[in-house]
């Protein structure tokens, strides 16, 4: 899966984790055959791609990233303008210039702090609701005893996982087929 990666919460990925290393067959006894792995911000993302709330979140996101990028097109001139003021020997432009940079660095700290944490809090409002987590937990189930895994793990921990064991793909598409059932 592209793109940068988003976490989910420490609460949502507790959950998943204690749903993900129980033995699906109910025999705790039996031994691993095998291991499967979900990508669960993929599956949270794809669960809620078609929602209003979701479509409302990643406007949010794009508006905020594109901000950003303005922020950061305007330290790009600052930093030109400084240049140029430093080869033109202006000391006065110069202290100007890098108070000025100075402070679009601070506020451009200050928005990717509060803006991330309040684009964090939406998205953990997304991934906490009692209904995707019932349903998680029974597409992962159905995935697990359909496919012959006896465990199914998140990719958030792992450094390395091959590609035939992991079963994102499969648990979204099981997701959706419950959506439209409903």
């Amino acid at each position: 899966m592209g793109g940068r990666r988003r976490h989910l919460p420490l609460a949502v990925t507790a959950l998943a984790s204690a749903l993900l290393a129980v033995p699906v067959n109910g025999s705790a006894q039996e031994q691993l055959t095998r291991i499967g792995v979900v990508d669960l911000d993929a599956v949270v993302r794809a669960y809620f791609r078609e929602s209003e709330t979701f479509r409302a979140y990643e406007a949010r996101r794009e508006e905020v990233d594109a901000e950003r990028g303005a922020i950061e097109a305007e330290i790009r001139n600052l930093e030109q303008a400084l240049l140029n003021a430093r080869q033109a020997e202006d000391r006065r432009l110069e202290l100007l210039l890098d108070q000025q940079l100075f402070d679009r660095r601070q506020h451009l700290l200050q928005y990717v702090r509060v803006m991330n944490d309040q684009l964090r809090r939406e998205y953990d409002g997304l991934a906490m609701s009692d209904r995707f987590t019932g349903e998680l937990a029974e597409a992962l189930a159905h995935v697990a005893e359909t496919l012959g895994y006896s465990l199914i793990r998140s990719t958030q921990d792992l450094f390395y996982w091959h590609t035939d064991v992991d079963l994102t793909d499969e648990v979204i598409a099981d997701l959706a087929r419950r959506a439209a059932r409903r």
